[in-house]
């Protein structure tokens, strides 16, 4: 899934970008997006034993030879 923030007429838009399609989900941006979702107590956490620190995994075919 891939998520954008997009500029349009109004303002900007927080959407997820399909195929063909850029779909509106409700917010102004991204960063709205993420703070009223995991401030709204819908987000559930799970512990799990022996999760450290750990770097950004880039996809395999950006990462430099």
């Amino acid at each position: 899934m891939r998520l954008a923030t997009v500029r349009t007429a109004g303002g900007t838009r927080a959407v997820r970008i399909d195929e063909d399609a850029a779909v509106d989900l409700g917010h102004a941006d991204l960063g709205d997006l993420l703070v009223r979702y995991l401030t709204d107590g819908a987000v559930l956490t799970t512990r799990i034993a022996g999760v450290g620190e750990c770097r950004n995994v880039c996809r395999g075919e950006k990462v430099p030879a």
